[in-house]
């Protein structure tokens, strides 16, 4: 990328990130015009991310997401929504409404709470700056993540169905995270922006996380004390750096619930949580338990004489925000939820064949399985102090419900629904029978239900009468430093280089505690600067990423490679295919079959047939991995026995050279039309 195409990339960014920035603060002044502070500030990040999202599923759906649409079209949103915002409709100002007082946090607590922030930010940068070095190397990015937002970058359009990967499930998520990976994309023409991303969705959660407490003089402990599973391997692996989702659901999750403890049960605020909510249902399927927890909640809570306008304020916006991916699959397949099928006598759902899954739930009173799986995936993926972190959860959830007031009941309810859930969800044990090898993975779908609970501790009655507060924040501190050594925290240059990440953090922090301090001609002037060396750094850093990105990897041919048409079979991590400048149609060869059926070609004349009709380029095949197979799941010794059919019959075809094998991984270039008849008997 020349700096010209560089500093394009910026502008255009400026171009479609200002002005939706613009509309969402004043659409805040607008809706909730007496918030001030931590409250005003998330109220803003839902409205712009609102916004931002609207634009991109509008431009997604019609088939135009790409720059000039997306530059015209956030001039255009920002714009209105400033323009409906400042606009005189005759009604009487609400500007002297304030919001809900709130005690002052005590000064102690705030200088323990941003070290706390300091230390996740630095941990998480530590992955950020790795896959900035060489490339995301997070199995799930690779594999659906990143090629779906590849995929809708190519295409312009979000509304089909990607068959990126030979999980027959990946079609059918919600993919609002992937689609701001793809406005990414869009905006500079490549996924450099990808590693950063996670960073905005952590510095969101610690916000929501301090306005929980906020209501209670209790902001820093609400945020400490969900500082150590933000730092949890189990986050900082599969989340940093990545194109993960978990935290993006539990982000928002966490943003409803702390709008709503702010609201004060104005309606205007519940909307905003409700649009929160519905930003987290578009993002991850684990967010459907503790937002439906949520809705029945604010319906049954809600002051009796506005009960109707209120629950009306809540799911309106999180209908509109959450059911796009659920409408789409009830059109493409005739079910929002795939993965469910049902069929009971005239009541019949449709879904794709599904394999063999196991839930935790299937093995809860097997003690076998808790000696070799349960309790060692729990040390994996929370660290060795994962019973004090759970210990906490629990405080949380049942301090909450059984001694709490209305609200904080109902949010108790709400992460006891997204363990409750996650005990029966396919999948969350997965493995052979008797093997549940996934557990240790599928730990971070609690994460929005982990998260409300933690968030809760401090600000329950009895978390609120603790007579030694430093007490308090020293126990926390040390969960968190346990913690981060289990995540290991980085050395050398890695570590310095995360560590000015995590200080730029703190300088932002501070910044926006003298906000009222610091003339803002002056404050303006300080962002800029600081903007300007980002700038200036940025154009070193997308250099580097772009000359090193899988340079290593077995499928680095494709790095430079343009436009090229690329066949794949087999469970391959398909995105580093897509190439530095994400224009390959990377394309399963596999039948389509009704309801989204997803099945493997069989037989080589069809496979050739197959490769002929694609004008494939190129072939990588593999045979089949994790996650399922017709046989069902398949890994080590059971997956090394495993020949790839595809590459035989790739491979005896006179218009095929093999480029490269590495493992079970086999590159071909075709240099011709494959011949079907050609195959041998």
């Amino acid at each position: 990328m020349t700096a010209a195409e560089y500093l394009a990339g910026v502008v255009l960014a400026v171009l479609v990130l200002a002005p939706l920035a613009a509309g969402a603060f004043a659409l805040r002044e607008r809706i909730v015009p007496g918030w001030s502070g931590a409250p005003a500030r998330l109220a803003e990040a839902v409205l712009f991310l609102a916004l931002l999202w609207g634009l991109a599923y509008l431009l997604g759906t019609i088939g135009i997401l790409e720059r000039a649409p997306l530059v015209a079209g956030a001039l255009l949103l920002g714009g209105v929504a400033w323009w409906v915002a400042r606009r005189e409709d005759g009604c009487e100002s609400p500007a002297t409404e304030e919001a809900p007082p709130a005690p002052a946090p005590d000064r102690l607590g705030v200088g323990v709470a941003a070290v706390a922030a300091v230390l996740v930010f630095a941990q998480w940068g530590v992955k950020v700056v790795t896959s900035l070095e060489h490339g995301i190397f997070s199995s799930d990015t690779l594999s659906y993540h990143g090629p779906v937002a590849a995929r809708f970058f190519e295409s312009g359009s979000i509304t089909g169905l990607e068959f990126v990967y030979s999980d027959p499930i990946v079609p059918f998520l919600p993919y609002g995270s992937e689609l701001l990976h793809t406005v990414g994309m869009v905006l500079v023409q490549s996924d450099v922006l990808t590693p950063f991303i996670n960073l905005g969705w952590l510095g969101l959660a610690l916000l929501a996380a301090w306005c929980v407490g906020r209501p209670y003089g209790l902001a820093p402990a609400s945020l400490l004390v969900t500082c150590p599973l933000l730092a949890s391997p189990a986050l900082v692996t599969s989340q940093s750096g990545t194109g993960g989702t978990d935290i993006v659901a539990g982000a928002l999750v966490l943003a409803a619930a702390a709008l709503l403890l702010n609201s004060a049960w104005r309606e205007p605020a519940v909307a905003l949580a409700g649009l929160a909510a519905g930003l987290a249902l578009g993002a991850k399927v684990t967010a459907i338990a503790p937002v439906a927890a949520l809705t029945v909640g604010v319906v049954l809570v809600a002051p009796r004489e506005r009960r109707m306008r209120i629950a009306a304020r809540w799911t309106g916006p999180l209908l509109v925000a959450g059911s796009f991916w659920y409408l789409r699959n009830l059109f493409r397949v005739g079910n929002p939820f795939p993965a469910v099928g049902l069929d009971l006598g005239p009541v019949s759902v449709p879904s794709p064949p599904l394999p063999q899954t196991y839930t935790v739930w299937h093995y809860l009173t097997d003690g076998s399985i808790w000696h070799d799986f349960y309790l060692p995936g729990l040390n994996t993926a929370f660290g060795e102090a994962w019973w004090a972190l759970l210990a906490i959860v629990a405080l949380g959830t049942v301090a909450s419900i059984v001694a709490g007031r209305p609200l904080e009941r109902v949010l108790g309810a709400a992460a006891a629904a997204s363990v409750a859930v996650y005990l029966i969800t396919p999948r969350g044990a997965d493995g052979p029978e008797g093997i549940p090898y996934f557990f240790q993975f599928t730990l971070r779908y609690l994460t929005p239900g982990l998260l409300i609970a933690l968030a809760l501790v401090p600000v329950v009655r009895p978390g609120a009468r603790v007579a030694r507060r430093a007490l308090f924040y020293l126990a926390l501190l040390t969960l968190l430093m346990v913690t981060l050594l289990d995540s290991g925290i980085g050395t050398g240059d890695t570590r310095r280089m995360a560590l000015a990440l995590a200080f730029g953090a703190l300088a932002a922090a501070a910044i926006a505690r003298v906000d009222r301090l610091v003339p803002r001609p002056l404050l303006a002037a300080g962002l800029a600067g600081v903007l300007a060396v980002g700038v200036v750094a940025g154009y070193g850093v997308q250099r580097h990423y772009l000359r090193e990105r899988y340079a290593s990897d077995p499928l680095a041919f494709a790095r430079n490679v343009s436009n090229g048409r690329i066949a794949v079979v087999g469970s391959i991590q398909t995105y580093p295919l897509y190439g530095n400048k994400l224009s390959n149609r990377v394309e399963q060869v596999a039948h389509i079959g009704p309801h989204g059926a997803f099945e493997r070609v069989r037989g080589c004349g069809a496979w050739r047939s197959a490769l002929a009709a694609g004008h494939y380029g190129y072939v990588v095949t593999t045979p089949p991995l994790i996650p399922y197979s017709a046989e069902g799941l398949i890994f080590g010794p059971a997956y090394d026995r495993k020949a790839s059919p595809e590459a035989r019959w790739t491979r005896t075809d006179p218009a095929a050279r093999e480029l490269s094998r590495s493992g079970k991984i086999t590159v071909f270039r075709l240099n011709g039309t494959p011949n079907p008849n050609g195959c041998r008997p």
